[in-house]
């Protein structure tokens, strides 16, 4: 019944694709595809100056030392494993993305080298080409190549369009989402480099398709995740320097205009969601050092002209607040879309607040990729700053990316200075309504449950590792010159584990409030 609950929100094209995908998979075991690529001599001397440097990844040639997601794992220089597990698939997935590539001060001549020796020893049929890696691959190497203004490869070149027909012939169809996306900026990118008007004219048809899908009405990206949505702008800006500083690229002649309008929302959403200095909140799966930051962003679009687009939030679900003296985003939409809950979290009516630009309350954000038990608490709804019922989820998030029966929520009323919405949880046992309004110094969060079998609520408020929690005055506690009140309620402090980057958890602290229908909390600015 989990399978089924979950399969019936698949798109039919996300089915027919895994079905046909799987069925070809058995076929080639019989009869293997052999890509036969032509001659690859005319590549394009593509011309892309500004970049961003890699965040995520770093690679010592001298040691064979990679430094992927905070984990390191050393190979015999020119002997590295490009299937290796140990780490886990993201951290596999990384090692063949190359984003390493772009860290300062690479020596462009052990890169090349690094290059020939991932196409000479990693297995076409293996999970280094798998078509999210391929894609990355593609963005990557052709940005280290432009670089170095490096173009006289045979090897390389050929390995590209190899790249390409791999891609092309695996789009992913039966993920959609932000995989789609990265699948449709690859191939423009690699569709300039070889010159190949076929493979641009599908790039622009992903492209244009999905971005008016996936970019909603006021900006935000549909999977609700303020780390992808930062990605995405990313490719999205070098795929307008591209196409801007290389006009012959055979596309349409709108598409510039659609890809720049899609950025500047893009942005604009990012700017509304900030707190702190330019920060992102940690709603869905989001974490630092990853994604460039909002102000990188921000820089690299004003070099190209594109200045935000600040469009009234809505359809993404947030609401974000400035007061005097901190800011507040709450999240009162969906948990995104019913067919793609890959990287959602039990997170509805979770509030995270930033006091003179620095965190306060925030969400224990994203540490792993894998299946486990620190993989399952981190979506769950009592790692978020929001309300669970006892025995009880908002959704039925199940295995590392599934989600079945989903909660239903509500906006009842939205201002510049309140919210209020109202969920019910996936199997109907409960109801949360929580209002919060904002004053000068000062905002309160109340929270109504309502119990078919009449259990206990537990209000959570995570704060950051660097704040130090003081003792509980009765029902009231201060944090860094704030104090919470709850009105009628039990209240403890007890120890937890943030996610400040992929792989490291640090210590931190957190207030439980147990109440059963009803809970003010107030929070003073002193």
């Amino acid at each position: 019944m989990l399978y089924y609950r979950t399969i019936i929100r698949l798109k039919a094209i996300q089915v027919a694709y895994r079905l046909f995908y799987a069925i070809r998979a058995t076929m080639r075991k019989l009869r293997p595809k052999v890509y036969r690529i032509p001659p690859t001599s005319n590549v394009a001397h593509l011309q892309l100056p500004y970049q961003l440097p890699s965040v995520a990844a770093a690679w010592q040639p001298a040691s064979g030392t990679f430094t992927l997601l905070q984990l390191s794992q050393s190979f015999v220089p020119g002997q590295v494993n490009w299937s290796f597990m140990g780490h886990g698939k993201l951290w596999q997935y990384n090692l063949c993305y190359f984003e390493y590539l772009l860290q300062p001060n690479l020596n462009k001549a052990d890169g090349i080298a690094l290059m020939h020796e991932f196409v000479a020893r990693a297995p076409i049929r293996s999970g280094a080409y798998e078509p999210y890696p391929v894609s990355l691959r593609l963005l990557f190497w052709i940005r280290f190549l432009t670089k170095h203004q490096y173009f006289d490869d045979s090897v390389l070149n050929a390995s590209i369009a190899t790249h390409v027909a791999v891609l092309k012939d695996n789009i992913e169809y039966h993920i959609l989402g932000n995989h789609l996306l990265e699948n449709g900026f690859a191939l423009l990118v690699a569709g300039s480099y070889l010159q190949q008007p076929t493979t641009l004219s599908l790039a622009e048809r992903i492209l244009t398709r999905q971005l008016q899908v996936q970019v909603l009405a006021d900006g935000g990206h549909f999977e609700l995740s303020p780390m992808y949505q930062q990605i995405l702008l990313y490719r999205a800006l070098d795929a307008i320097q591209l196409i801007k500083n290389h006009e012959t690229v055979a596309l349409s002649g709108g598409f510039l205009a659609i890809l720049t309008g899609h950025a500047a929302a893009m942005l604009g959403w990012l700017h509304q969601m900030a707190v702190g200095n330019h920060e992102v909140p940690h709603f869905n799966d989001s974490a630092p050092g990853i994604a460039p930051s909002t102000a990188a962003l921000t820089a690299y679009a004003a070099l190209l002209g594109i200045p935000p687009q600040l469009l009234p939030l809505g359809p993404s679900g947030y609401w974000a607040a400035q007061a005097s003296g901190y800011s507040i985003v709450c999240d009162v939409g969906r948990l995104g879309p019913a067919y793609l809950p890959a990287h959602a979290h039990a997170d509805m009516l979770s509030v995270v607040m930033y006091v003179a630009n620095e965190p306060l309350l925030v969400n224990t954000g994203t540490s792993t990729y894998q299946p486990g038990a620190r993989r399952v608490l981190e979506r769950s709804t009592a790692a978020h700053n929001t309300v669970a019922v006892a025995g009880q989820e908002q959704s039925e998030l199940w295995g590392v990316f599934r989600a079945a029966r989903q909660a239903r929520i509500h906006l009842i009323e939205k201002s510049g200075d309140s919210v209020a919405a109202e969920l019910t949880n996936f199997n109907g046992r409960y109801t949360h309504r929580r209002t919060v309004l904002t004053s000068t110094q000062r905002a309160e969060i109340e929270d109504i449950v309502v119990s078919k079998d009449d259990l206990d609520a537990f209000a959570y408020f995570h704060f950051h590792p660097q704040c130090k929690v003081g003792l509980l005055q009765g029902n009231s506690l201060d944090v860094r010159g704030v104090r919470f009140t709850f009105s009628g309620a039990q209240v403890w402090v007890e120890p937890y584990l943030y996610a400040d980057r992929y792989n490291q958890l640090v210590p931190a602290s957190r207030v439980v409030v147990r109440f059963k229908t009803h809970l003010k909390t107030d929070v003073l600015l002193c």
